[in-house]
C-alpha cells in the first residue's frame, strides 16, 4: 500500500496541518495527487487552536522568550541611570 507524505517548514506549521485536517475533515489525499496545499483564511478562522496539542514546540517557545534574570536587570539598570547621573556631574 503507497503512503501521501507532505513537508512542512517547521514543526508548528506541521502540528496545524496534521490536528487542524483532522478538525476540518479535510484528507491529505491519495498517491499522485496529494493535498499538501496549507489552509485558506477561512478555514484556518475555523481552527479551534485550543485542542492542539503543541507540547511537541512548546520547549522550543518557552526557551525563545525566555525573559531575562529581574534581580539582574534591575542592577544593570541601576548601574545605567548611577553612571548617567556621574558623566551629569562632571
Amino acid at each position: 500500500k503507497k503512503k501521501v507524505y507532505c513537508c512542512f517548514e517547521s514543526k508548528l506549521s506541521r502540528i496545524l496541518q496534521e490536528q487542524g485536517r483532522q478538525q476540518l475533515g479535510r484528507p491529505w489525499g491519495k498517491p499522485k495527487t496529494e493535498q499538501c496545499l496549507g489552509f485558506t483564511i477561512d478555514e484556518f478562522a475555523r481552527l479551534d487552536l485550543s485542542r492542539m496539542d503543541f507540547s511537541e514546540v512548546y520547549a522550543e517557545f518557552t526557551d525563545a522568550a525566555r525573559l531575562p534574570d529581574e534581580l539582574q536587570a534591575a542592577t544593570e539598570i541601576q548601574q545605567k541611570i548611577e553612571d548617567y547621573y556621574a558623566r551629569a556631574r562632571q
